[in-house]
């Protein structure tokens, strides 16, 4: 997802939504079931703005779950656009 350097971030989801993640990454990923009507996926992405934006606008219910540091600087992402409001 976008250019530049990636890294393999993992993102769990409710199962209604993988085909959201289908349609991002296509048919070959691999998208496996985690507990609670919940899934989780393996992605290689260019971690940027417009892929906390992505992953942002599917909802609260979607989560980046590892690397740490990609959780943190997410955190830190959401936290900078709530103080410009």
């Amino acid at each position: 997802m976008f250019h530049g350097d990636k890294r393999r971030v993992h993102i769990e989801f409710p199962d209604d939504k993988v085909s959201i993640f289908i349609d991002r990454f296509g048919k070959d990923v691999t998208i496996r079931p985690a507990e609670n009507g919940r899934s989780f996926v393996a992605v290689d992405v260019a971690v940027s703005q417009q892929f906390f934006g992505w992953v942002f606008g599917l909802g609260a219910d979607v989560k980046i779950t590892s690397p740490e540091d990609v959780v943190a600087d997410y955190k830190n992402q959401i936290e900078k656009q709530l103080k410009e409001y």
